[in-house]
């Protein structure tokens, strides 16, 4: 009994006196925004910056039209996309051109916010 409980000792005072870093070997993929997924696609992107009333600064993203239609100079409708709290704006891009629902409004000729 004696003897188990020396070696946990022994074995927590080790492990808490070595600089040990769990992340150390971990290969972190490098982190993409909204902007940068919308490009992988072919779609231009632009990023915006507005700051609220009360300072808080938000993202907004923004596909201007779509590369499919050859329209970047006509007028479009505004489409605005809000996502939920505890989302973000990839949940509009994640399924991809096909089924994502911000690449179906580009390509059907709106200006997606």
């Amino acid at each position: 009994m004696w003897l188990n409980l020396t070696w946990l000792i022994l074995v927590l005072a080790t492990a808490n006196a070595v600089d040990w870093d769990p992340y150390l070997d971990i290969p972190f993929k490098p982190l993409k925004t909204s902007a940068d997924r919308i490009r992988d696609h072919g779609y231009p992107a632009e990023s915006h910056f507005v700051e609220t009333s009360d300072g808080y600064l938000l993202n907004v993203f923004r596909i201007p039209y779509s590369h499919k239609l050859n329209n970047a100079n006509a007028r479009r409708p505004v489409v605005y996309l809000q996502h939920g709290l505890f989302s973000c704006s990839d949940c509009f891009l994640l399924n991809g051109p096909d089924n994502a629902i911000a690449y179906l409004f580009a390509d059907a000729g709106f200006d997606v916010w």
